[in-house]
């Protein structure tokens, strides 16, 4: 148990890293630029995932297909959060359907923010109620935020829907 603290506390120390060399980068700071292309070019996917925020922050109309391209390479990993930020990216430029597929990929590695992402996905396209409750509820049970709001509105749709009463 200790080395799990260890690897959380080293997981902290990372992130914290990245955030500071992130906030430099968007200052205009060209070595925290640098060093932050480095470490994406390194394959690091969190360090990819910072770049393409970096990107995205700073020049979104030139580096959209780089942005696609370095947040595909960190899902591609196994990144989970990766995964579940390509399809919120992808889902912005209205590739939908590709969205869908790496909000699933994320929801496998129970991704609360994908199990919502994709539950709304759903709400949004007219599926099955019951299985977007179903997504919404596991969100909230691995503790995502904003997901208790979206559980209330399918449940009234679901009493609207078993009652015959139109959806509005």
């Amino acid at each position: 148990m200790p080395n799990d603290n260890k690897n959380n506390t080293s997981d902290n120390e990372e992130e914290n890293e990245l955030e500071e060399l992130l906030d430099l980068a968007e200052q205009g700071d060209s070595k925290a630029q640098s060093d932050l292309f480095e470490l994406a070019q390194k394959g690091d996917s969190k360090s990819q995932i910072y770049l393409a925020h970096y990107y995205y922050k700073t020049d979104l109309d030139n580096k959209k297909e780089a942005i696609l391209e370095l947040l595909e390479l960190a899902a591609n990993q196994g990144n989970a959060d990766a995964m579940n930020i390509l399809g919120e990216f992808l889902y912005e430029i209205d590739k939908h359907d590709k969205a869908e597929i790496w909000f699933k990929e994320a929801a496998k590695h129970s991704h609360k923010e994908a199990l919502r992402n994709l539950g709304l996905h759903y709400h949004d396209n007219g599926n099955n109620l019951e299985e977007i409750f179903k997504l919404l509820h596991e969100a909230v049970e691995n503790q995502s935020e904003e997901t208790s709001f979206y559980i209330e509105s399918i449940n009234y749709d679901i009493w609207k829907e078993s009652n015959g009463l139109d959806q509005d």
